[in-house]
């Protein structure tokens, strides 16, 4: 084993179970990462995300650098290794995940997005020179769909079609990965039973009963909300979609079968079909996600929440806030880069009454005022945010906000790295310059009086 341990990640599609089988995997050991690095839980997902705050940036830096999008079938480039620009990308990842996960026998995280950027995650592994290991959970397509037509308003042509993407590519291109597929529906029945053969070959030592006995108490089979079989997908438009789940599905019910190729060639047929209809049958669907962060001056925990918003026209937005002092709400995309415009902004209190939002002096970044009163809000990936202060009030308050997103017109990508990168890093170092320079004249002045000045 390398002196980096063992890391275990999981893959999959979103809402298939990856976050049910993280924080599973932790109650066995797996170091998911710092705890105010880890991602919390919300209405969607009462229990935690599993996904590593520190993470989720290298992600979203390699999509964007390939014009990719979780919320969309374009595929990292077959030569994405020949482009020079991705290598700072690779010893980024090398840097962040050596040293942060170092110490530990076993470690890793959850996020969808690196089924779709396996190559590139193989890559770093083998920089780190230690050998990873992947878990994907596979959930019915229809199951997931519900679930993100509920979270997102996600049509279903859409959501089973990205289901299928993420299963595909996950598994396409990995002949050096050792993954194991499990099925989500028999994890939640018996979470021993579905995890156990799948981790059993680690180089760990084995779980106590202990252990496995806290896996029992934090998976609850209340989560799955769906009820679908194999026949819910036998329709002309989803025979494709049904051939996948049965191989996924067959595939995760017998790992050992798995493991020896014996899935191998019915997978790439799937993935060779995939990649003539894949574009063309299902439409992406672009998709951003709103956050806001309530810094209290009453001493209480900051609270967060967030709104899911696609590329469309005006829409409304309500944020309640509760009883509170006053304090400040962040409001900024979670992922990068997208463009975001904002009016009528306002605080409406329990009895009605409302406020003007103001934006909180010297807390936002990149705002520009446009002709019609709304502001323009420019998210690129350094979590810029649009602040305002929240007035004090006895009882409850909503944030009520107008917004529309585009997703299509989006910044360049050299623009979007300027931004993100080259100006944040030169306006801080002549930040510090300036900083250096006053210091030294005042120290000048102190030692040397004012004609130090005068040439």
């Amino acid at each position: 084993m390398s002196s980096l341990g063992c890391p275990l990640i999981v893959i999959g599609m979103h809402r298939s179970g990856t976050s049910a089988a993280a924080l599973a995997l932790r109650q066995l050991g797996l170091y998911l990462g710092d705890e105010q690095h880890v991602k919390p839980g919300d209405s969607f997902n009462e229990d935690g995300y599993a996904e590593n705050r520190k993470i989720i940036p290298l992600h979203f830096a390699i999509m964007a650098e390939f014009e990719m999008s979780e919320s969309s079938t374009h595929r990292l480039p077959d030569t994405w290794n020949t482009y020079p620009q991705f290598e700072p990308h690779l010893q980024a990842a090398v840097d962040l995940i050596g040293p942060y996960f170092g110490g530990h026998e076993l470690w890793g995280w959850k996020d969808p997005r690196t089924a779709i950027m396996m190559p590139v995650f193989l890559e770093v592994f083998r920089r780190l020179d230690c050998k990873p290991y992947f878990i994907m959970p596979i959930r019915h397509p229809l199951a997931v769909a519900d679930s993100l037509a509920k979270r997102d308003g996600m049509p279903q042509e859409v959501a089973v079609g990205l289901w299928t993407h993420y299963v595909l590519t996950g598994l396409h291109r990995c002949e050096d990965a050792d993954i194991s597929l499990f099925c989500y529906e028999d994890f939640l029945r018996d979470p021993r039973a579905a995890l156990e053969p799948r981790i059993q070959s680690l180089p760990i030592k084995p779980p106590s009963e202990e252990a496995w006995a806290n896996v029992r108490k934090a998976v609850r089979p209340e989560l799955n909300h769906s009820s679908h079989t194999l026949e819910d997908l036998a329709t002309p438009e989803l025979d494709f979609v049904r051939r996948v789940y049965k191989v996924a599905l067959g595939a995760s019910r017998d790992p050992e079968a798995f493991k020896q190729g014996v899935y191998a060639e019915r997978l790439g047929a799937l993935w060779n079909e995939w990649e003539k209809v894949g574009r063309l049958r299902f439409a992406s669907y672009q998709r951003g996600m709103m956050m806001l962060w309530w810094k209290r001056k009453d001493g209480n925990p900051p609270v967060f929440g967030q709104v899911y918003v696609g590329d469309q026209d005006w829409a409304a937005a309500k944020i309640p806030l509760e009883a509170n002092d006053g304090g400040s709400v962040l409001l900024h995309f979670d992922w990068p880069p997208n463009i975001i415009y904002l009016k009528n902004i306002e605080f409406v209190s329990s009895t009605g009454t409302r406020s003007p939002a103001k934006v909180a002096p010297g807390a936002s970044a990149y705002l520009k005022p446009m002709v019609d009163g709304s502001i323009c809000l420019l998210a690129h990936g350094k979590e810029e945010h649009c602040s305002f202060e929240v007035p004090q009030h006895s009882g409850s308050l909503e944030l009520h906000f107008e917004y529309r997103v585009d997703l299509s017109s989006r910044p360049g990508k050299a623009l979007s790295a300027l931004l993100s990168g080259e100006v944040i890093e030169l306006r801080e170092q002549v930040s510090a310059l300036k900083t250096d320079l006053s210091k030294a004249q005042q120290e000048l002045f102190r030692t040397r009086g004012p004609n130090s000045f005068t040439r």
